[in-house]
């Protein structure tokens, strides 16, 4: 059976003009270790054939053959893994070119199973700048040395010839708001005058931070596209849309809407929060809301 199409929306609702994007895209944080055991090795070009990377090879190829053409990946996850990951896929779905081969209607067949040929300009390629390392000395760095460098790292491992959407990834952690401002925005538009992405965007976990990043940079000239938010619009938080003087009297997202920066809301199952195998150490949730999902553990 076909399953039907995923449905489309425009971006930015209020303008239909703006570009559709599916209602669901895929977020490449899980083509790592960041989910699973610690003996889970990390991936790249010359493991090609190992049954893990085969399986996520196939994972982002199928999501493309079914409309989900959003990849949101990053340097952090899995430290170069997700990227390399994504790469591998994308030169089978496009042909083998950075141009989008054969495109899309020719079938191919990779690792057994039979997939679809897909042009460059249709799938969405979403990744960041900012944090880095596991090691926490590298674990963050704003520089714009390390924007620039970042940036053309990535697109050497993805193979894409440009980036869709650069976002700075979690600038809660930046020393200050006044070097994002003053350093690292800057330097992301210098990515997108290069041609190295179309449009800039900003994620991260508290939405006040956000916020005051985006009037900060507004106050400068400086404008983002997309705000990408996680763990805010699920079954246990819907913050994304409740009404906060942090944000005017109004919601984020409407904050958001009335200037004109779309809204992509990340991590539906709360980051495994919401699966049989629960969260990470890492995760946000407190403690008492974690303990609750081992009691009642969503199936």
């Amino acid at each position: 059976m076909v399953p039907p199409p995923i449905p489309r929306r425009p971006i930015r609702p209020s303008d239909p003009s703006s570009v559709t994007l599916p209602v669901l895209g895929l977020g490449c944080s899980s083509f790592s270790s960041f989910f699973r055991s610690s003996d889970a090795a990390a991936v790249s070009s010359d493991d090609y054939e190992k049954k893990q990377t085969r399986r996520w090879i196939d994972t982002v190829r199928t999501a493309l053959d079914h409309g989900i053409n959003v990849l949101d990946t990053a340097p952090w996850y899995g430290h170069g893994t997700s990227e390399i990951t994504v790469g591998l896929a994308l030169k089978e779905a496009l042909g083998g070119t950075d141009g989008g081969g054969e495109g899309g209607g020719v079938e191919g067949e990779d690792g057994g199973r039979t997939f679809r040929r897909h042009h460059r300009e249709d799938v969405r390629i979403h990744t960041k700048v900012g944090r880095y390392d596991a090691e926490p000395a590298r674990m963050f760095d704003f520089s714009r040395a390390a924007v620039l460098s970042s940036c053309r790292r990535s697109l050497a491992r993805m193979g894409c010839g440009y980036v869709d959407l650069l976002q700075l990834h979690d600038p809660e952690f930046a020393p200050s708001v006044a070097l994002l401002v003053e350093v690292t925005v800057p330097a992301m538009e210098e990515c997108r005058e290069r041609g190295w992405t179309r449009e800039l965007g900003i994620t991260g976990y508290p939405l006040e931070v956000q916020h005051e990043i985006l009037l900060r940079c507004a106050d400068a000239g400086l404008t983002f596209d997309v705000s990408l938010t996680y763990c805010h619009f699920n079954w246990h938080d819907a913050s994304l849309f409740e009404r906060s003087p942090a944000f005017g009297d109004s919601s984020f997202h409407d904050a958001c809407a009335d200037r004109g920066v779309a809204v992509l809301a990340a991590a539906p199952f709360s980051m495994g929060l919401l699966t049989p195998g629960g969260p990470p150490d890492w995760h946000p949730a407190s403690p008492a809301l974690q303990v609750l999902h081992l009691r009642e553990p969503v199936r």
